[in-house]
């Protein structure tokens, strides 16, 4: 098929056709009775000019135009193309079918087709097209169907926009968000993402440490599963950070499971705010310290038992050394060396007992026997 003539032709004829659709647009001054009209300018009626006057304007606005405006015949050859367009594929497009300029197989034919029998809506597709300098670009369209005066389709117009950055960015964006969830859903720690206003979005970790299924933990607030008397504590710590006060806060707080037993947690959390400051959401990572915390009681409470074991002991020793001293006493009064060496009797220094020869039978009777159960 023989292609459109020259840039300059097509953007002449362009110009008479949106003149000849603008002309029912243009208001005509009415002729005063009695009066003929205005004569002709140059040979051409005052409507003309106006008519032209506008077109050219129309003309200027849409070379103007940053996004691309382009014109097809019923074939998808390019007929019109703004600079935007001439910049983006290159001064030789006119002529060329849409199709020259895509980067490997698509399916757009298929998906503005309607337009090419006569459906009035605007159709978005995207497409991968090859830019002047060969580089493969991703171009937005919104086109539709351009008709004579008759309703007949004589092409299709479009706009495109270049979303080739703003798409990388959006797989970047994908990309880093799945692997944080990723990490965030198979972490072995639990963690949760909790609103300021308590909702919570909880790991399956967090989820199988307080006995709940995900779905379960996800319709609660932070305050449902912790022990009532941990939470003034916790809100305490999370609104010191909202105020600014602080990045983070760690700290101890008792969770409830759901079949009411206590787990002990070590939690760590940090805010996330918007650009403007303004707080999203807090990160929370909670670790299960409830076999820490238990062993440190049954500690506690050994050592409690082993200082009550240690001052029943000491009170005991402490009343042998009084009665061992009472009876030094007794047997000095007696005339008698004390039996204790090692313990000084009141008032009296503590002197090894002197070393005496064995008692004679007489000597024998004289002393007092012992008595079963008595200090020795």
């Amino acid at each position: 098929m023989k292609g459109p003539g020259s840039q300059a032709d097509n953007e002449m004829m362009l110009v008479k056709k949106r003149a000849k659709s603008a002309e029912g647009s243009v208001p005509r001054s009415p002729e005063p009775l009695g009066r003929t009209a205005s004569p002709r300018i140059g040979g051409r009626p005052p409507q003309d000019e106006a008519l032209l006057a506008i077109s050219s304007h129309f003309e200027e606005i849409m070379q103007l135009i940053p996004d691309i405006i382009a014109e097809v015949d019923l074939n998808k050859i390019y007929v019109w193309m703004n600079q935007a367009g001439r910049e983006f594929f290159g001064d030789d497009a006119i002529g060329k079918e849409a199709a020259f300029y895509f980067e490997g197989e698509q399916d757009v034919y298929n998906q503005v087709q309607p337009l090419f029998v006569g459906s009035p809506d605007i159709i978005y597709v995207e497409s991968w097209q090859r830019r002047r300098d060969g580089e493969k670009r991703l171009l937005a369209w919104w086109c539709r169907a351009l008709k004579d005066e008759a309703g007949n389709v004589t092409g299709a117009i479009a706009t495109a926009r270049d979303i080739t950055a703003s798409k990388r960015a959006e797989q970047t964006l994908r990309e880093s968000e799945e692997k944080f969830r990723y990490v965030f859903d198979r972490s072995v720690i639990g963690k949760s993402i909790t609103l300021p206003s308590g909702e919570i979005n909880s790991n399956r970790a967090l989820a199988e440490m307080l006995g709940y299924s995900s779905e379960e933990l996800n319709r609660m607030k932070w305050q449902d599963i912790t022990h009532p008397d941990d939470i003034d504590s916790s809100q305490k710590a999370l609104d010191s950070i909202l105020a600014g006060l602080k990045d983070s806060a760690r700290f101890i707080k008792r969770y409830i499971r759901k079949d009411g037993a206590v787990v002990w947690g070590d939690v760590s959390t940090s805010l996330r705010r918007d650009a403007d400051g303004r707080p999203l959401y807090f990160m929370t990572a909670v670790l299960d310290i409830t076999e820490r915390k238990e062993a440190e009681e049954r500690l506690a409470a050994n050592i409690d038992e082993l200082r009550r074991w240690h001052e029943a002991t000491l009170g005991r020793e402490t009343r042998v050394l009084e009665l061992k001293r009472e009876v030094n006493q007794l047997l000095m009064e007696a005339g008698r060396p004390p039996r204790y060496a090692s313990v000084a009797s009141a008032g009296t220094p503590s002197t090894p007992a002197p070393i005496r020869p064995a008692a004679s039978p007489a000597e024998k009777g004289a002393r007092p026997e012992m008595r079963k159960g008595e200090l020795e």
